[in-house]
């Protein structure tokens, strides 16, 4: 193509786009928008926006033109009312106080989190790069300094700071509102994941790695006792897994630990001959021979550190289990009941089963696939869900199921 028709070619087009009375629009450029938070009087509003590939933070009032932006960092959120922070993946933390719009910034951050009481608290390199949790208040100012910190956890309903470093060092627990720390573990030899806590304040529990003989054991803290305990399987053959699917649960009182775990399993090992396989069986033969049964599949337990009593949740028969009411009860079902059929999802029955005592019931028969589908009441003593073409709520404890809907399109008013 010559040079001067492609200079002319714009032009060219243009002319005779006009002549045959062709509109000629530019591409309008594409804007996304998704709020993310609001702060707590309702006054400003965090929302991200994507605009020809850039990703800024927008921090808007919600009654004034005032309007901020920033490069979408990390970690973006409101500090209280009246401050707004961000991480940027230059490990930066820049504060903003909203309503003189004066920034101040932080230097050399790993981690940050933000307290419900005008705290920030970072994870920060020292002069000798070490790493230090550092609290300081909605001006910068340093407030408490602990040392040696590699990660730490914010409790931000009960008001607590989890902290934790590498193996050697002090695993503790600081109250944000009485400044007192407490020490859980004074020279822990592990790698802290999942650390929660009780809903009730009075306990936190974590799985604890050691690195030496690559083993996972829980550790239990009764906060006002000031109590630690451990827990590991007894069999040889059985180890707990800090699985993201299922992570480490605490009752609501702090007295039972919900862990996963594992039986050491045989991998699929192809047959020199051939194998029946069973053609209406939707699943993969080999995963299928892994599985073997679902005794391969992780199982729920429970561990109570005051009576160090351990049981079972779900086994082979019932292999999926989600705790409710507090850590009281348990959903279990078995996904293959009604196989082989046509849906992608098979029908379950579901059963309840009284951790306490033990004891089973059938609850929901032929019901729709998925442990996700129960919604529990915010006192935790009610569930909610859907089933045959009709809404209900269930009382777990009188055992008396409610219908509330004729059918799926019926409206609900209150």
């Amino acid at each position: 193509m010559s040079t001067i028709f492609k200079i002319l070619r714009w032009p060219l087009f243009v002319i005779v786009a006009n002549a045959l009375g062709v509109q000629v629009a530019a591409q309008p450029p594409e804007i996304r928008l998704y709020p993310r938070q609001l702060s707590g009087n309702g006054e400003w509003l965090y929302y991200q926006e994507f605009h020809n590939g850039a990703d800024s933070a927008i921090v808007k009032s919600m009654y004034m033109p005032d309007r901020l932006a920033f490069q979408s960092g990390l970690l973006d959120r409101f500090i209280g009312n009246k401050h707004f922070v961000s991480l940027s993946d230059k490990n930066i933390v820049t504060l903003v106080d909203l309503s003189t719009k004066e920034c101040k910034k932080l230097y050399s951050v790993k981690k940050m989190g933000a307290c419900t009481d005008n705290r920030l608290a970072v994870l920060q390199e020292s002069h000798d790069h070490s790493l230090e949790l550092n609290l300081y208040d909605t001006k910068l100012k340093l407030l408490k300094k602990i040392p040696f910190v590699s990660d730490f956890t914010i409790f931000e309903k009960e008001g607590l700071l989890f902290t934790h470093g590498p193996a050697g060092s002090t695993i503790g627990l600081y109250n944000l509102k009485s400044g007192k720390y407490n020490v859980i573990i004074a020279h822990s030899h592990g790698i802290i994941r999942q650390p929660c806590i009780a809903a009730s304040g009075r306990a936190v529990a974590f799985y604890s790695y050691s690195e030496n003989d690559k083993s996972l054991q829980a550790v239990h803290y009764d906060i006002p006792k000031h109590r630690v305990s451990y827990f590991k399987p007894f069999n040889s053959d059985t180890f707990l897994v800090a699985s993201q699917s299922a992570p480490l649960k605490i009752a609501d009182d702090g007295s039972r630990v919900f862990l996963t775990v594992r039986q050491q399993a045989v991998g699929y090992v192809p047959a020199t001959q051939a194998e029946i396989w069973n053609a209406s069986d939707k699943y993969i033969h080999p995963l299928k021979v892994a599985v073997d049964g679902w005794k391969n599949v992780d199982k729920v337990m429970f561990w109570e550190p005051i009576t160090n009593r351990v049981g079972d949740i779900s086994n082979n028969s019932l292999p999926f289990a989600r705790i409710i009411s507090g850590g009281n009860y348990a959903i279990l079902c078995n996904p293959e009941v009604y196989e082989p059929q046509y849906q992608y999802e098979s029908n379950c029955d579901y059963y309840l089963k009284d951790i306490e005592t033990g004891t089973i019931r059938l609850w929901i028969q032929d019901g729709a696939a998925g442990l996700g589908q129960f919604t529990e009441s915010p006192d935790k003593s009610l569930l909610g869900y859907f089933y045959k073409g009709a809404w209900y709520i269930y009382d777990i404890k009188v055992d008396i199921p409610i219908k509330l809907t004729p059918s799926r399109q019926s409206k609900l008013t209150p």
